[in-house]
């Protein structure tokens, strides 16, 4: 009984303590109350985590069906983008062939064309000196129509023949003809009975008176 009396002695004599203590106490219960919140708290985190996790795990399942399709879109894009290069290629081919061929049809049209001027200044040139000729042939009193022409032409064939049948020499000079030669003629003697009879006659007149 004296212990306690000496205990209440004592703890009447060290109030400030006991309310210290009280006051430790008590906030250590608020940090023990807290840190078991804490507690109760972090361990919905760590099924959150492992939620995390698995969630992880089923989103890493899409993204790795995700990179197949893309694989696969990328493969087929390639093989789009091939055929599309292939076709630009076919097109810019034909474009060329066709191309070549135009010009080359061009570069025909324009050649004949060209000759076909050449041929008609030809011809127009010709025709200009036929008509200088012809006008230099008038004015030289040369000029001949087609009558007269084939009147040439006839007598040129005929001196031919006549050259061919020897009667015109071939320099084209006429035959000479023989000229007549004049001369005296001799008298023919007589006979002697045509002078018997002369001198006969002649006798006979010196006779007559």
């Amino acid at each position: 009984g004296g212990a306690g009396a000496e205990a209440e002695g004592g703890g009447g004599g060290a109030p400030p303590l006991d309310a210290a203590a009280a006051f430790l106490a008590q906030m250590g219960g608020q940090q023990q109350a807290a840190g078991d919140k804490k507690k109760k708290k972090k361990k919905p985190k760590a099924k959150k985590e492992g939620d995390g996790e698995e969630k992880k795990e089923e989103t890493a399942k899409p993204k790795e069906k995700d990179a197949g399709k893309k694989g696969k879109q990328s493969a087929a894009a390639k093989k789009i983008a091939q055929r599309l290069a292939e076709q630009q290629a076919a097109e810019e081919e034909l474009r060329r062939r066709r191309e070549e061929e135009e010009a080359r049809i061009r570069a025909e049209e324009e050649a004949e064309a060209a000759e076909a001027r050449r041929a008609e200044e030809e011809k127009e040139r010709k025709r200009l000196a036929k008509q200088a000729k012809k006008e230099k042939a008038k004015a030289e009193g040369k000029y001949l129509t087609k009558a007269q022409k084939a009147a040439a032409a006839r007598n040129a064939a005929a001196l031919e023949a006549m050259k061919a049948a020897g009667l015109v020499p071939t320099g084209g000079e006429a035959p000479k003809k023989d000229k007549p030669v004049y001369g005296k003629k001799k008298k023919p003697s007589p006979r002697p009975e045509q002078r018997k009879a002369a001198e006969e006659a002649e006798e006979a007149g010196g006779e007559a008176p």
